[in-house]
């Protein structure tokens, strides 16, 4: 559940690819001029799933320097919230109502200036909220660029009528550290193989066929740091003509909060981060694999899973750390 005074928030490289390829470049200035056009005459608004869940543009801000998106995501199949008295125990149900689906919402702060001019990419802060994933967020971008940003270019030295054009989104992760550096806090907690290759057939009329399997080794010890490495090693050693990935999870202290219980002292708490990670498992370096960057945001006011508008504190937070990160 999403905690009402904080949030995490990564950090992603946004390159803008023209298509087709021989297409002229694109600014994220013009781009966003365009979308923001667009969002200011009328929603903008995505659907996947048969239509099951619904992507919008809630409220957009722009400035010369960045610009702050509110994305909403409602899913008219999940199941209606319930609140629980912690007294009394008793539940309430609060039912959905015609065309309502439950709803979160996600920040997204891009800057307008390319930090990588040869790689036309931007530097992006994405708000993390469960249900709205990296791969959404894309899909969603790429949705609205090509509907609110297409333009009409022409073949230099060719008698060809004009062609369409418009920007592809990529958003990559924004590295700031390896994993090495990542597991001296951390401590590895489960190990799982995976197999995606097509298999034999199980039964004589070729109706079932094996296609993919997994394995899972549970980690005992908590191991960090180099050991944590080799255990990985070993595994990756072990199993590597079976199975072609390696997934793994490990706990990782991040910092430390203020806790305080009724009638007790106040007291310093750790605050540990579960984080996931595949490589293949004819990765040689997969120490050296970078991670995307993230911070964790505390806010002085509170903010709910699906603000109506921007967040000032939130957005002004996440505009500050890009600064910080392109200095």
């Amino acid at each position: 559940m999403l905690e009402s005074d904080r949030r995490w928030v990564y950090f992603y490289d946004l390159k803008l690819e023209s298509y087709p390829k021989e297409a002229p470049r694109f600014e994220m200035a013009k781009v966003v001029k365009n979308v923001h056009g667009a969002f200011r005459n009328g929603p903008i608004t995505w659907s996947y799933r048969n239509s099951e869940v619904t992507v919008r543009i809630a409220d957009m801000k722009v400035s010369d320097e960045f610009t702050s998106i509110l994305v909403h995501l409602a899913d008219i199949k999940a199941s209606d919230p319930a609140f629980s008295n912690v007294v009394t125990g008793n539940v309430r149900v609060e039912e959905k109502q015609n065309n309502e689906g439950i709803g979160v919402g996600c920040h997204i702060v891009i800057q307008n200036t390319a930090y990588n001019e040869q790689s036309n990419s931007y530097l992006t802060i994405v708000e993390e909220v469960r249900g709205i994933s990296k791969t959404i967020i894309q899909s969603f971008l790429a949705n609205v660029l090509r509907n609110h940003s297409s333009e009409e270019y022409t073949v230099t030295n060719k008698k060809e009528k004009a062609k369409k054009c418009r920007p592809k989104p990529h958003l990559a992760a924004h590295g700031s550290k390896t994993l090495k550096e990542s597991l001296e806090n951390g401590a590895l907690t489960g190990i799982v193989l995976l197999d995606n290759k097509a298999g034999e057939v199980f039964d004589d009329d070729d109706e079932l066929t094996l296609n993919g399997r997994q394995m899972k080794i549970k980690v005992t010890s908590a191991p960090t740091g180099n050991k944590a490495l080799d255990i990985l090693q070993k595994v990756k050693e072990k199993y590597a003509t079976d199975y072609d990935q390696l997934r793994f999870t490990y706990s990782e202290k991040v910092g430390t909060r203020k806790v305080k219980n009724p009638g007790a002292a106040e007291k310093k708490k750790d605050v540990k981060r579960q984080r996931n990670m595949q490589f293949e498992t004819k990765l040689k370096n997969f120490a050296e694999q970078l991670f995307s960057k993230s911070e964790l945001v505390v806010l002085k006011d509170d903010i709910g899973q699906c603000e109506r508008s921007v967040h000032i504190g939130l957005n002004n937070a996440m505009k500050r750390l890009i600064k910080e990160a392109a200095t």
